[in-house]
This record gives C-alpha cells, sequence and structure tokens, in this order.
C-alpha cells in the first residue's frame, strides 16, 4: 500500500473515532463489539439525515444496518486505545463542516436523551436504527405501530414490547425531521 492510501484511510479513521466519542462522550474502542455496533447505528442514522461521514452502503443485518466498509474502515489501521485518543485530537471542530456538527449534536440528544427510559444505550441504539432502516429501506407504508411490529418479529428478543417499540418508531422520525 502506498503512503497517500494509508495516511487516507488514517484521516478517515480520526474521523469515525472523533464521531463515535462526540455521538457517545466515550473512547470508541474497535475491540468492543458494542462499541462498532454503536457506529455503525450512528454513522447509519446520520447519513439518513443527509450528512455523510463516509461512502457508505447498508444493508440489513442481525442487528440492523450493517455497512462492510464502515467496518473494513474500523479495521483498516492497527490501533492502541491510546491511539485512538490521540486521534481524537487530531479532528478538530474545523475539520467537521458545521452540518457534521448538527448530525453528531442531534444524534447525542437523541441517543443519550431516550435511551434509560426504554431499553439500555446499545439496546436502543440498535433498536433506533434497525427502525429507521425498516421505516426508509423495508416498509416505507408502514405506520409506526406496524413498524414497532416488524422489530418485534425480527428481533423477539430484545424487542418484545409493541409499544415501546412504537414509540422508538416515533423517534426514529426525528433523524429525518
Amino acid at each position: 500500500m502506498n503512503d497517500r492510501y494509508l495516511l487516507n484511510r488514517r484521516k478517515q479513521y480520526n474521523l469515525l473515532c472523533t464521531v463515535y466519542n462526540k455521538v457517545f462522550s466515550e473512547i470508541f474502542n474497535r475491540d468492543d463489539e458494542d462499541h462498532r455496533m454503536k457506529l455503525q447505528k450512528a454513522i447509519f442514522c446520520m447519513q439518513e439525515m443527509g450528512v455523510g461521514f463516509g461512502d457508505y452502503g447498508f444493508r440489513w443485518d442481525g442487528k440492523g444496518p450493517f455497512s462492510n466498509q464502515l467496518s473494513n474502515d474500523l479495521w483498516a489501521i492497527g490501533m492502541e486505545k491510546q491511539d485512538v485518543t490521540d486521534a481524537i485530537n487530531i479532528i478538530n471542530d474545523k475539520t467537521l463542516s458545521i452540518w457534521q456538527e448538527q448530525a453528531i449534536e442531534k444524534a447525542n440528544k437523541l441517543f443519550a436523551g431516550n435511551t434509560t427510559e426504554y431499553y439500555n444505550d446499545d439496546v436502543f441504539i440498535e433498536g433506533l436504527g434497525s427502525v429507521l432502516y425498516l421505516q426508509r429501506y423495508v416498509h416505507p407504508t408502514y405506520s409506526t405501530s406496524e413498524i414497532g411490529e416488524e422489530l418485534s418479529k425480527r428481533k423477539p428478543r430484545l424487542f418484545n414490547n409493541k409499544d415501546k417499540n412504537t414509540i422508538m418508531a416515533e423517534i426514529a422520525k426525528e433523524f429525518t425531521a
């Protein structure tokens, strides 16, 4: 691989670490499956708001929307946890566009402001990304209650409460409002 390619991959990894840190207020650990899942869902949701952080296509996966390219970007460069902290310090507010900053702020409020009442953080974030994907790409004509039922069918182990799933479908609308 040439140096320019590695530099671009490093910059993208730095950006992703920064996004994770700003949305979830914690340092990204790519060895933690929940961190990777949360980043996948956050990037997907912000992309659905019309703000991208890379060229990522998503498909349905066991945990909702998943991007192979995003996963590849997370594993492209070997980094230790300390390197992630340094990566976040490299990206500053001047590097992010105003739209990216606004999307990050909105995602932070939606994820942080709605998690404790209904589900634990990881489950809520997985559910929110899943609901948004189902609303947009699988059943665009479904009502929020029908989306809630669909989520219960697809993920009965995690989302077995139709009323809570319907509420989550209402919250997911915030990403496209």
